[in-house]
């Protein structure tokens, strides 16, 4: 259960570590992951639709039980995409039972990707929430989990003849 209202420090704080999340993963910073969430973090990828399988890609389920077997893999998945991440200002909610040290995170997300191409290739749009549970720890806050559900994707052929 989640109560209270976040004071605006610590969401700003959060937020901004969410806004770090987008640019890094757009950037390719992957190692710089360490600034924002915890070694231990948590990442799992569903359609909203099967909300308890796992998304694939070629192959490997997008479920990853600490941050960097995240990172090794979309570090080499996405070594020659292009990408775009953009996220809502969030639901911030306190955990009940956490003395003011956990706070759960609902973003709307929306991210393109494809290919470096401009005219060619493949190009998709996929979009859902992201919930996420973020700790404290010393005076800084850290993601200790995410969950992405995505409800929309398109992916569409580019520059390719009939």
């Amino acid at each position: 259960m989640c109560t209270d209202i976040v004071p605006y420090e610590v969401a700003e704080l959060i937020r901004r570590k969410k806004a770090l999340y987008c640019r890094y993963a757009d950037a390719k910073q992957w190692r710089r992951f360490s600034e924002i969430a915890l070694a231990e973090a948590t990442f799992l990828f569903v359609e909203a639709l099967t909300p308890d399988v796992p998304m694939s890609e070629e192959g490997q389920d997008l479920s990853f039980s600490h941050r960097d077997a995240f990172l090794d893999h979309f570090e080499v998945r996405n070594r020659d995409l292009q990408c775009l991440h953009l996220t809502g200002p969030g639901e911030l909610y306190f955990v009940e039972g956490k003395d003011g040290k956990e706070v759960k995170a609902v973003w709307s997300g929306v991210y393109q990707v494809g290919d470096r191409e401009a005219t060619k290739g493949v190009h998709g749009t996929g979009g859902g929430y992201y919930h996420e549970v973020w700790v404290k720890r010393g005076d800084d806050w850290f993601m200790k989990s995410l969950r992405f559900e995505r409800v929309y994707w398109k992916l569409v052929s580019l520059g390719q003849e009939a």
